[in-house]
């Protein structure tokens, strides 16, 4: 007959181990919720133009597809005003690369979001993300 024992014990730990990631995970659910109250609670404070910008800021994580065959990512809150200096030769990138096609533009309500994803899709990975999924030509 073989003791299983030792093997209880260990199986009985990794419960253990188990039962106290979720009281962890449930404080920090309550926390959470504490800290969205706080700030919906200060959302609420703010006057309403300062609440219609907080809610309706958006930004733009755009492609250029350039003459030369070159891309172009960029990220903006302002695309109109951003496509209208790249068309005035105001960037320095696609100065010299004029005509401009806008290829895909992804929109995020999140400034943070928005800039993470335009780091990405400069890397190695993240151009060829673009070019499998995004850019359609």
């Amino acid at each position: 007959m073989v003791d299983c024992t030792g093997l209880e014990n260990r199986h009985t730990a990794r419960y253990r181990g188990f039962e106290s990631l979720s009281l962890r995970f449930q404080s920090l659910k309550r926390l959470s919720a504490d800290l969205s109250a706080k700030v919906a609670k200060e959302i609420k404070s703010l006057p309403l133009k300062s609440r219609l910008f907080y809610f309706c800021s958006m930004w733009t994580v755009y492609i250029l597809k350039c003459t030369d065959g070159t891309y172009y990512v960029g990220c903006t809150s302002n695309i109109e005003e951003r496509i209208s200096r790249h068309l005035k030769q105001q960037v320095s990138y696609t100065s010299t690369r004029l005509p401009i096609k806008i290829v895909h533009q992804s929109i995020f309500y999140d400034k943070h979001k928005a800039y993470q994803f335009e780091k990405y899709l400069k890397t190695g990975s993240g151009r060829a993300f673009a070019k499998k999924r995004l850019i359609t030509e």
